[in-house]
């Protein structure tokens, strides 16, 4: 499937729902290949565990 400008796009298809082991090597190719700076860009906008907390503990002491 392409564009009018034949730009090739991707293409939904149904996953299968059948379970399946997953090769270590496709695992690795998965999960090595995502841009390193993306993630660390997603792991900065995440809170931790101690802001978590503090977040918890706020909802209860209504200092929310």
């Amino acid at each position: 499937m392409s564009t009018v400008d034949g730009i090739p796009m991707a293409e939904s298809q149904p996953v299968s729902a059948k379970r399946r082991w997953v090769p270590k090597a496709e695992l690795e190719h998965i999960f090595f290949s995502i841009d390193r700076g993306l993630i660390d860009e997603i792991n900065e906008g995440l809170l931790t565990m101690a802001e978590l907390d503090r977040r918890s503990d706020a909802m209860w002491d209504g200092t929310k």
